[in-house]
């Protein structure tokens, strides 16, 4: 009987995406935007 080759299922690596995205992205500083800005003092809590 032949052995039949797949993928290594023990060689995956999880990462998130914040491991992917370098400081000095532009996206790192509208995530830093977004989370400094007062959303009820804005009167924007309610917007779903």
């Amino acid at each position: 009987m032949n052995f039949i080759a797949t993928q290594d299922r023990f060689q995956i690596t999880l990462s998130s995406l914040d491991d992917k995205i370098t400081v000095d992205n532009p996206v790192s500083f509208v995530d830093a935007l977004v989370e400094y800005i007062d959303l009820i003092k804005l009167n924007l809590a309610s917007i779903s």
